[in-house]
């Protein structure tokens, strides 16, 4: 009886050891699959933002080139033939606007002029019609010169110091690009009385501006100087210097 019973404990034993085996087998199994899940998982997130790195640096990589190609074609048209195209472009875009512009006055500035020591105030108009004119305020002035005709086709002007005697010429830039100069200071001279204009002024052209620069660091010695449509600065030797 002693000995059934011994053969049972032992056949429990037995069976015992193998269940814990097989659940520490299942166990290490489980561990295994888990372990294996997470690389794959890992595996393949690595590679989709591999590729998606790929992607986007290739997309990059085009923007660039497409840019690059842009600057390269800007670069070659404008050191090949852009000048006239270009100003021209400029020159219709705001003739369109000066020709729509709704009052008579497109643009307008005031000047100062002597006669016999006395100031003189007239004003420099640009019309929608493309005309540049100089009118008096002053009745006085307005009976004596009258309304003078500058110049036709005008899209831009400037009222700019010229020398040590600080004239204030008139500068005008026409449709194709030139320029003309107008001195006031001229008309108000009793031995003289005449508006003179020079026009073209040199070979100018293409231009887009006109503003005065200081040759002196107090500023005194004042001359325009003229900036076409690419930035270029020329210094021209001016009819007020004549």
């Amino acid at each position: 009886m002693a000995k059934e019973k011994n053969s049972i404990i032992k056949e429990d034993k037995a069976t015992d050891e193998d269940y814990f085996k097989l659940k520490r087998s299942n166990e290490k199994k489980k561990a295994l699959i888990v372990i294996i899940s997470f690389v794959a998982i890992l595996s393949i997130m690595t590679t989709v933002l591999f590729y998606l790195e790929i992607i986007n640096n290739g997309n990059n990589d085009k923007n660039l080139s497409e840019k690059d190609n842009s600057n390269c074609q800007y670069e070659n048209t404008n050191n090949s033939q852009t000048t006239s195209n270009s100003y021209k472009i400029f020159s219709d875009n705001l003739k369109k606007k000066i020709l729509g512009w709704s009052t008579q006055s497109y643009l307008a500035k005031d000047g100062i002029g002597y006669s016999n020591n006395d100031e003189v105030a007239y004003k420099i108009i640009l019309t929608n019609k493309m005309q540049l004119i100089m009118t008096f305020d002053d009745e006085q002035y307005q009976k004596k010169y009258g309304e003078k005709i500058i110049a036709d086709n005008v899209i831009s002007f400037s009222i700019a110091q010229s020398g040590p005697g600080a004239y204030q010429n008139v500068y005008f830039i026409k449709d194709d690009g030139t320029v003309g100069e107008a001195i006031p200071a001229n008309l108000f001279d009793d031995d003289m009385n005449k508006l003179t204009i020079t026009y073209p002024i040199g070979d100018l052209k293409n231009i887009v501006s006109v503003v005065t620069a200081s040759y002196q660091d107090s500023g005194y010695m004042q001359e325009p100087i003229f900036i076409d449509i690419n930035g270029n600065v020329f210094e021209a030797a001016l009819s007020a210097w004549d």
